[in-house]
């Protein structure tokens, strides 16, 4: 024992059956630093569907007026097959009834229905762990995690609570994915949001190490969906893997990040169903030994306006004007590649508000430009943006990625070079062929991985 803090989340994936909950908790408090585990409800398991997944179709099914016995029914078989497993299954019944059945009952809404996965999770496996012989608390992220009304983390709320909550010679099992709101109902995060949980119960009690269990080995080098068996990126600092994040790569949600970072917390992404996999580690500086591309990552789904006005440098206060247009409509900005006549802005449409649908704010946008002074305007929607993260300045790396690029006909849209990142935007048929190509450049194998044609 290190007297150190370390805090496991485990994904559904490692937790989808009673024999694989005993054995990847076991597995985590064989380290008698970690008394923190972060739950996700059970993963898809055979034909079963994940009971996530099952929980948002039964609220589908609700909300247009159907009953939710038929769907709840099927997720409290799954979790009494779990009881069963564990040889809890008085206890496990009396959990699951209470949860699944009283409090539905109690709180017919979305937010709270969809927790019940994680919320019976942790119960059961608490339950279980208590009669192990172990020391061992269920903490409630509805009594420590609380959102503001913009449904931003209250940090000043949340960190004292929690640090109030888990303290003492215990194992504290949490459920992942939800909290409290301003309004003092349950709120859930995202998909993925039991990362994001035990990200905020890391920096919450300043861990010297977040152990964030996947189904992916690590960072991978470039998307799997892409390239045949990618490399894993060994070591990643907190803006790389950000930037990797930003651009697609699925394996972490970016608002994991920040609440890392700001606690100085260092986190490692590894399968804990592969045995001898160590993962990527993510720390907040990182020194890497040679010079070299670290991951490619891309995303599709952006639409770019291109704005071209003659003496366009010489006036002042015209890109202002275009900005203002969008932080009127609260849509952020991604990329403001410039030329001394244009401007184009690349936006991710992804991150439009949701009161409305994204063709009514594409129109909106062009409408208001239309109203400035200029002379030509485009509207591309077909717009995909690829991210390269160097070890070094990217420069070195820019007239290859470009060569390479040209030489497989891919168009270029733009390309921003800053530090040690590359952005470069693309048509989005080209994404896929753009990775492969840049991935065959810089990591070659004896076996090219042969590029698909794009029609």
């Amino acid at each position: 024992m290190n007297n150190e803090k370390i805090v496991t989340k485990l994904g559904g994936s490692s937790l989808a059956t009673g024999q694989m909950i005993s054995s990847s908790i076991l597995n985590v408090i064989a380290d008698e630093d970690c008394k923190h585990i972060i739950v996700s409800a059970p993963g898809a398991f055979e034909k079963r569907k994940k009971v996530t997944d099952m929980l948002i179709e039964a609220c589908d099914l609700f909300e247009k007026g159907q009953s939710l016995n038929q769907p709840i029914s099927l997720v409290a078989e799954i979790f009494k097959e779990i009881s069963i497993d564990l040889d809890i299954e008085i206890e496990g019944n009396k959990i699951i009834s209470e949860v699944l059945i009283e409090g539905i009952n109690k709180n017919p809404y979305r937010d709270y229905i969809l927790s019940c996965g994680e919320r019976t999770q942790a119960r059961l496996i608490t339950c279980w762990l208590k009669k192990q012989g172990h020391k061992v608390r269920f903490i409630d992220p509805f009594d420590c995690i609380f959102f503001n009304k913009d449904q931003s983390l209250n940090h000043r709320k949340t960190n004292p609570a929690i640090n109030r909550m888990c303290f003492g010679p215990w194992i504290f099992v949490i459920p992942g994915f939800y909290g409290r709101g301003h309004d003092d109902k349950v709120k859930t995060f995202p998909r993925d949001g039991s990362d994001i949980s035990g990200a905020i119960v890391a920096g919450a009690i300043k861990a010297n190490l977040y152990n964030m269990g996947k189904d992916v080995d690590g960072f991978y080098v470039a998307d799997p969906n892409c390239v045949d068996d990618p490399e894993i990126i060994s070591k990643l600092s907190f803006s790389e893997a950000r930037a990797l994040a930003y651009a697609g790569a699925k394996v972490m949600h970016q608002a994991t990040i920040l609440p890392l970072v700001e606690n100085g917390v260092s986190v490692r992404i590894f399968n804990p169903n592969k045995e001898g996999n160590f993962g990527t580690l993510i720390k907040p500086i990182v020194k890497h030994e040679e010079k070299k591309i670290l991951g490619i990552a891309g995303k599709s789904n952006f639409v770019m306006f291109k704005i071209e006005k003659l003496m366009m440098n010489e006036e002042i206060g015209f890109l202002r004007k275009i900005l203002s247009i969008f932080e009127a409509l609260k849509v952020p900005v991604d990329h403001i590649p410039t030329g001394i006549d244009t401007v184009a802005l690349i936006v991710d449409m992804d991150n439009y508000p949701k009161d409305n649908d994204v063709s009514y704010y594409n129109q909106m946008i062009r409408n208001r430009i239309e109203k400035l002074d200029y002379d030509k305007m485009e509207v591309n929607f077909d717009v995909a943006v690829l991210a390269i993260v160097c070890t070094e300045q990217a420069s070195f790396f820019s007239s290859r990625i470009t060569k390479i690029l040209s030489e497989n006909n891919i168009w270029i849209y733009s390309q921003q070079i800053l530090g040690n990142q590359i952005i470069i935007s693309v048509y989005r048929e080209f994404l896929k062929k753009a990775t492969q190509a840049i991935y065959n450049e810089f990591f070659p194998k004896s076996d090219e991985i042969k590029i698909c044609q794009t029609s």
